[in-house]
């Protein structure tokens, strides 16, 4: 009974979660004409709050309207409107996020939630599917076409004989450089089939697995903007062959507890984390997520709450596969799990603990520096440095400080030859940590090869040399050469 009771208190806060979300992201939204009227791919509608880019609070949505929906559904009498609106609220924060990928996704969901209204209901109900059906195709197609990006996504270029047909072709820039990451991760699969460049390593060796096709840009890319795509990446085939593996357990508990006698409430609650899941793995297809807290935990529980109507339903009813096997894990393989997980925790735990602290001390070195305490920011860049050695960021921005200290020194006359020098070298010896953990990057082995220029030429030479390497090639940075 307490398991009932805290599985639809957690199911509850869940949906309040997605609802609460969309009602902050609406009221910091700033609506323009030109969001929708414009072509221009910079104003086209999208708001970022509360979850900082657009992509994830799309994705964010998407991810919890099925709950949501569900939910309110359960709500009887006037709860059950107010649930509506909370589902209304929910749809039009994912529709003004200007995520195509969630777009996409609230489509496959539309589309999938009518065919089964129409297949499973009865002649009488089926009419009134039909009718929801031609709504739903026309309030989604307002959707689409009233977002300029969307509208840009193709264009068609005019035959020259008036006997042949125009051609359509992708013409939108963000679709293009998804297509040219693809190739990227194919590149790396080729060279590191099994186990790929390992967990958050992507954006440091990049630059050596892009294509040649992609031009002059994407030449510092974070990540992959495709969920499997990104763990194919950093993982391999191994870690590929995990997230399957994940997803094909996951779907195969939701049809065994469809097949379980459930109460009504479990039953709405467990079809819509089965939507739920289904078109945010849909829509991960465009971008990567995982990294964002909120998506993650909204994940997290919606998987606890599916484990928790298994072990109520499942194991309670001693379930069995039509192979005789019984669908649990025993008291000892569970113990076993949760040990392993908790070893795993622990060992992240002083990463994370690392990471966070380096945080601290970058803002605080960043306000000291502000206020020209130089000596205290110093300290504590190369705290933040020593602490997370495998993040170039608080080096490189330790180099950066002393750049700037050092830039009034070359015009002042009373300025010493020995201070310039001893902060030349500050600042080689910062790009220098940059570079160890970066050694890929363009910008870092360039600006080090400059720095060096004058007091190690033969050194400087070699992250020149680097730098032309990892540089993309066209017809506007050929002076790279002359390094």
């Amino acid at each position: 009974r307490n398991g009932v009771i805290k599985r639809r208190f957690l199911f509850m806060m869940l949906a309040i979660a997605g609802v609460i979300s969309s009602m902050i992201g609406l009221s910091l939204w700033r609506p323009d004409p030109n969001m929708w009227l414009s072509e221009n791919f910079s104003t086209a509608i999208r708001n970022a709050q509360p979850l900082g880019h657009h992509n994830f609070v799309g994705g964010y949505g998407l991810l919890l309207l099925p709950i949501v929906t569900s939910f309110a559904i359960t709500l009887k009498a006037w709860r059950r409107y107010a649930g509506l609106l909370g589902v209304a609220l929910t749809t039009i924060a994912l529709y003004v996020s200007g995520s195509r990928g969630a777009l996409f996704g609230l489509l496959v969901l539309g589309i999938i939630s009518i065919l089964l209204g129409l297949i499973l209901s009865n002649k009488k109900a089926r009419c009134r599917w039909g009718i929801a059906g031609f709504s739903f195709a026309f309030v989604m197609s307002l959707a689409l076409f009233s977002n300029p990006r969307v509208r840009t996504l193709f264009s068609t270029v005019p035959a020259v004989d008036k006997d042949k047909t125009s051609v359509v072709a992708v013409s939108d820039g963000p679709t293009k450089e998804r297509i040219f990451m693809i190739e990227s991760a194919a590149n790396i699969l080729k060279e590191k089939p099994l186990l790929g460049v390992g967990p958050g390593n992507l954006s440091r060796v990049y630059n050596i697995y892009r294509p040649l096709e992609a031009g002059p840009g994407l030449n510092l890319v974070q990540q992959l903007h495709n969920t499997p795509i990104q763990i194919a990446a950093e993982l391999g085939v191994l870690g590929l062959s995990a997230y399957i593996a994940l997803l094909a357990v996951f779907f195969k508990l939701c049809i065994s507890l469809q097949k379980q006698v459930m109460s009504k409430c479990d039953r709405v609650l467990l079809c819509g984390i089965g939507a739920s899941w289904t078109v945010y793995s849909i829509s991960s297809l465009s971008d990567y997520q995982l990294e964002n807290i909120g998506i993650s935990t909204a994940l997290l529980i919606s998987l606890s709450l599916l484990v928790n109507m298994a072990d109520t339903y499942i194991l309670a009813g001693n379930y069995k596969s039509e192979a005789g096997i019984l669908l649990s894990f025993s008291v000892k393989a569970r113990r076993i799990s949760s040990i392993s997980v908790l070893i795993l925790l622990c060992a992240s735990f002083q990463l994370w603990t690392r990471v966070d602290v380096g945080l601290y001390l970058a803002h605080s070195a960043i306000r000291d520096t502000y206020e020209v305490d130089y000596v205290n920011a110093d300290a504590k860049w190369v705290k933040a440095s020593r602490l997370v050695p495998w993040d170039p960021t608080y080096s490189a921005l330790a180099a950066e400080s002393v750049l700037k200290i050092s830039k009034p020194l070359e015009s002042d006359k009373n300025a010493s030859d020995k201070d310039r020098k001893e902060l030349n070298t500050l600042a080689i010896d910062y790009l220098k940590d940059t570079i160890q953990a970066a050694p890929n990057d363009p910008w870092f082995n360039q600006n080090l090869a400059t720095l060096l220029l004058k007091e190690d030429a033969q050194a400087a030479e070699a992250y020149a040399k680097q730098a032309v390497r990892l540089s993309p090639r066209s017809d506007t940075n050929y002076t790279y050469s002359t390094l």
